[in-house]
């Protein structure tokens, strides 16, 4: 999330500015170290490490080696940003169910990853329905939008109920699916490949952020987000391939100085572009931001607007290269 102050009617006096630049990046480097820590106990955390009966009486013990540890944090993440969706889309006439969101997606993220275990894990235990798990998402969504368009029509809501069964698909299309691809790329190629791809989002968003506010400069889209210069676009791109250039050597060796440059470049692009359809959304319904759960962030779309945004092109990048 590159940080966007909003339109002037809905920005906040900010009465020192350099002291909110400072808040911003020890709360910026609090919550850095807690990912990084996450990500470190599901790395170590295996299998092997349980005792011996437990490891006989639990199936599921392999789904250790596979991001379990991940899951319950991604599961809660993902719920609150479904509500705040959910929130800012009755703003704006197109009310959605929370709870029938966060279902399906719990129930999507849930199948498709315990699917992306079997196939390129080690989570042998898996039942047989869930071994396809892109077949499995496509139909749990295809029931999912389905089952509500049905329920509108049997209670007979005329008044906005498209709106809010198109409301609904943008939600699992925009904020669950890319969970999927972020926990298929834990599961297919490493904690350490995950790593990669969010340090790198993230360092777009430092680069632009701070570039942004020292050289400043032309608006990128000034009626969308008026705080987000193109200089800021290239500082974030700029940051976004030197860091990358730096952890392929540690995360992704096999990759070449030409595929790490397009890696780079890509997740910048995509982690801006993320953002400012996130601002769209916002100015949309005349809110700053989309709660409030970490001051100077926002809400957790707020923090994670630019990874919904890479987890598809990150995914696909590494397919590709992998398949080389």
């Amino acid at each position: 999330m590159i940080h966007d102050t909003g339109g002037s009617n809905l920005t906040d006096p900010v009465p020192n500015e350099s002291a909110s630049v400072v808040s911003r990046t020890v709360k910026g480097l609090f919550l850095a170290a807690a990912i990084i820590g996450l990500l470190l106990l599901d790395n170590y955390v295996k299998a092997d490490s349980l005792p011996p009966g437990m490891r006989r009486i639990w199936s599921g013990a392999k789904l250790l080696e596979n991001g379990l540890v991940l899951i319950v944090p991604v599961i809660i993440l993902m719920t609150i940003a479904l509500t705040e969706y959910s929130s800012v889309m009755s703003k704006i006439g197109a009310g959605t169910s929370s709870l029938f969101l966060t279902i399906t997606g719990v129930v999507l993220l849930l199948s498709a990853w315990t699917g992306f275990a079997y196939q390129y894990g080690s989570y042998e235990a898996c039942p047989a329905f869930l071994h396809q798990p892109a077949f499995n998402v496509i139909i749990i969504m295809c029931i999912s939008i389905m089952g509500l368009f049905s329920w509108y029509s049997l209670k007979g809501e005329i008044n906005h109920s498209m709106l809010s069964v198109a409301a609904t698909g943008l939600g699992l299309i925009y904020i669950v699916l890319p969970f999927v691809f972020l926990t298929a790329i834990r599961v297919r190629w490493g904690t350490g490949t995950l790593f990669m791809a969010l340090a790198v989002c993230k360092f777009t968003d430092v680069g632009a952020y701070y570039s942004g506010k020292l050289i400043g400069g032309a608006k990128m889209s000034p009626k969308v987000s008026p705080n987000k210069t193109w200089a800021g676009m290239i500082g974030g791109i700029c940051a976004a391939v030197f860091s990358s250039l730096i952890l392929h050597h540690f995360f992704a060796e096999d990759l070449g100085l030409f595929s790490v440059f397009v890696f780079g470049t890509t997740v910048a692009l995509l982690a801006i572009v993320g953002d400012l359809s996130a601002s769209l959304l916002k100015r949309e319904a005349g809110i700053k931001d989309y709660g409030s759960l970490v001051k100077g962030y926002g809400g957790v779309l707020d923090m994670v607007d630019d990874v919904l945004f890479i987890g598809p092109g990150a995914y696909l990048f590494f397919a590709l290269t992998s398949s080389l």
